[in-house]
C-alpha cells in the first residue's frame, strides 16, 4: 500500500525527502555558512534512487537536470567571484532532482536572481564589507515553491 502512494505520487515523496534533509542543511548554512556535505551527498543520492525507481522513464532526464545545475551554478560561483560558496554549489543538484524536470529552467532563474541580487547588494554600499548571507535556505523555499506546481497538478488529476 505504502509502495503504491509512492509510485502515484512521486513529485510528493521528492518534495518530502527533500524537506526532511532541506531544514537541516539550511540550518547550518544559516548558523555556520557551510553545508554539511554528507547531507548534500546522502540527500542527492537518496533523490537519484527515488527517481530511479519511482520516474524510470525520466530519470535520464533529472540526470540532465541535476548535471546542469552542478555546471550553471559552478559558473555563477567563477562569475561572481567566488561569491558562492562550494556547498550551494553541491546542493544545487539535490533542488534539481526534487523539483523536476518541467520546474528546473524556474528554480535555477529563481536562484540566479537570488544571487543577482546579494550580489548587487553586496557590492553596492559597501565595497570593503565581506558580510556573507546563507543562499540554502533561498534554494530550500525556492524548491519547495516550484515542487509545488507539478504536485498541485498530480492531486488534481
Amino acid at each position: 500500500m505504502i509502495l503504491d502512494m509512492l509510485s502515484s505520487y512521486p513529485n510528493i515523496t521528492a518534495a518530502l525527502i527533500f524537506l526532511l534533509f532541506s531544514i537541516p542543511i539550511s540550518i547550518c548554512d544559516m548558523r555556520t555558512m557551510q553545508i554539511p556535505d554528507f547531507l548534500s551527498i546522502i540527500l542527492s543520492g537518496i533523490l537519484l534512487c527515488q527517481r530511479l525507481i519511482f520516474s524510470r522513464n525520466m530519470f535520464f532526464l533529472y540526470i540532465i537536470c541535476a548535471v546542469l545545475s552542478f555546471i550553471l551554478f559552478f559558473l555563477v560561483r567563477h562569475i561572481s567571484r567566488l561569491g558562492l560558496g562550494w556547498g550551494d554549489i553541491k546542493y544545487s543538484p539535490s533542488c534539481a532532482l526534487a523539483c523536476g524536470i518541467w520546474c528546473f529552467p524556474a528554480f535555477f532563474a529563481a536562484s540566479l536572481f537570488c544571487a543577482l541580487y546579494f550580489f548587487i547588494v553586496k557590492n553596492h554600499k559597501n565595497k570593503n564589507t565581506d558580510k556573507k548571507a546563507p543562499f540554502a535556505p533561498f534554494m530550500t523555499l525556492g524548491t519547495l515553491a516550484l515542487s509545488s506546481i507539478p504536485i498541485v497538478q498530480e492531486l488534481l488529476n
